[in-house]
């Protein structure tokens, strides 16, 4: 039994899933322009900063220069199911990287697009009409990654490995050399300055627009 996964991986991920809930539940029902839908796509760009910060100085099994793996690895590990990496495997990283861009665009597409700036003014009508079917075919586009992520958990529990309950108390049954995790200090500043960055990014391109 070896500890995975830190405090600040396991809360961005839950925060993560409860935001991402909201936002497609909101957004196709129609109310993808109320202050809920807004402030939560805020809140997830924010959390999104704070992971990439993360992700560059935060504990081992969170740094992206640990789990990303080149294609050789990847077709290795799907062929074979045996990775040597102690957080996630080569398919899950190719699941982490393709959720963070997708969610980047889509919190950066409903940003352009909502009243907080004057997209037209910055890139144009016809842009700012691409910018909000992108946000459309985005958010259909993370449902299949959400559905290929919860399919993968299934296939996992099948055989024996939980997933769900490491990334709810942080340990794994793991024959692994224990990965050196960061303190919760650390990730509590970046956490703290991570709203920084959406406000800076706000201020800059309602200035930019008005």
């Amino acid at each position: 039994m070896i500890k995975k996964w830190d405090l600040a991986i396991r809360l961005y991920h839950w925060g993560q899933a409860l935001l991402v809930v909201l936002l497609l539940t909101s957004g196709f029902s129609g109310k993808g322009s109320t202050l809920i839908h807004i402030g939560a796509g805020l809140i997830l760009m924010t959390l999104l900063f704070w992971r990439i910060a993360w992700g560059v100085i935060g504990s081992e099994t969170a740094r992206f220069s640990h789990f990303l793996a080149g294609p050789q690895a990847i077709i290795k590990y799907l062929s074979s199911g045996e990775s040597k990496h102690v957080g996630h495997n080569p398919a899950g990283a190719i699941m982490v990287i393709m959720m963070l861009i997708l969610l980047m665009l889509q919190t950066t597409s409903g940003l352009m697009t909502t009243d907080f700036i004057d997209g037209v003014f910055l890139i144009g009508m016809d842009k700012i009409n691409t910018l909000e079917n992108l946000h459309k075919l985005n958010a259909i586009l993370l449902l299949v990654l959400i559905f290929i992520h919860i399919l993968a958990i299934i296939i996992y529990r099948s055989k024996g490995i939980f997933l769900v309950k490491a990334m709810i108390s942080g340990y794994s049954s793991s024959d692994q050399k224990q990965p050196f995790l960061k303190g919760n200090l650390r990730a509590g500043l970046t956490f703290l300055l991570s709203p920084l960055v959406t406000i800076s990014l706000i201020t800059t391109l309602y200035f930019l627009s008005y």
